[in-house]
């Protein structure tokens, strides 16, 4: 749930988090695009597959000081912004996808091709809800809110070893990426 750098200051006021608090937040979502790749290998070999990819991932979010909140099936969400303010939240969450997508890109090339797993990422900036949000069962801390939703949607639409972002976020980080516009 927190990144290194916010773990002694999440656990020393973990009561804090207990609420919600509006903040920009940048939320990235990673899917896997190879759901054939199940039937070919074996549903639990694809399960281990994605185990050690999901790892990758997390180091990844977590050197970049991002929140890798949950998995979603063979999706995880990430946010950057929260719980701890972070003012370059934005190149973060944008350097840490380049990031994500170069060590899966290395790594595959040790996989047969037909077994090999690709995500598509999506990132969105803007503010979102962050907080603690279920029942009294089951708790999560998350975001939610229109950027989390519009990050979701593109990590939908984006293909295998592909990164899409929203405007907001391409606005805040034009100067250090190249990128294109699709529409």
């Amino acid at each position: 749930m927190y990144s290194d750098g916010t773990v002694k200051a999440g656990v020393a006021g973990l009561e804090q988090l207990q609420g919600e608090e509006a903040r920009g937040c940048d939320g990235a979502e990673q899917h896997v695009r190879r759901p054939e790749m199940y039937g070919k290998a074996g549903d639990a070999f694809a399960y281990g597959l994605v185990q050690q990819h999901f790892d990758r991932l997390m180091q990844t979010v977590r050197r970049h000081s991002g929140s890798m909140v949950k998995t979603m099936g063979d999706a995880i969400m990430a946010f950057f912004n929260a719980p701890l303010p972070q003012p370059d939240y934005v190149l973060r969450a944008v350097a840490a996808a380049i990031d994500m997508q170069a060590r899966l890109a290395a790594k595959v090339t040790s996989v047969p091709l037909r077994l090999r797993l690709q995500f598509g990422i999506g990132i969105a900036c803007g503010e979102a809800v962050v907080g603690n949000i279920g029942t009294a069962q089951l708790m999560n801390y998350t975001a939610i809110g229109h950027s989390v939703n519009l990050a979701r949607r593109l990590q939908e639409a984006a293909k295998g070893g592909q990164i899409l972002i929203d405007d907001n976020t391409y606005q805040a980080v034009q100067r250090y990426v190249k990128a294109k516009s699709l529409g």
